[in-house]
């Protein structure tokens, strides 16, 4: 089961992504790509970390105590971002 809150962005993270998903916005904006007359639209990051996991055969064990030519797996967690747009109405 997924433990969403385990994998949490740190606060910093979090600025820097928002940061740049307005930054990101605004250069669409400028490009005129983007069309938003009375919309109000706001970008954000969801994210999730999905396990990777590489073939025994890629990941030696080069523990000491192991023997030599023995195959683990190996696991690890990736990062994956997805831009969000919502729109709503203006107040």
């Amino acid at each position: 089961m997924f433990d969403g809150d385990k994998y949490r962005l740190s606060r910093e993270e979090t600025q820097r992504l928002h940061a740049l998903s307005e930054k990101l916005l605004e250069q669409e904006r400028s490009r005129g790509s983007l069309i938003i007359s009375y919309l109000k639209t706001a970008v954000y990051p969801s994210y999730f970390k999905p396990h990777v996991r590489w073939p025994p055969s890629l990941t030696p064990v080069t523990y000491l105590c192991k023997l030599p030519g023995i195959y683990s797996v190996a696991a690890f967690l990736q990062l994956e971002l997805f831009w969000v747009y919502t729109r709503c109405r203006p107040n």
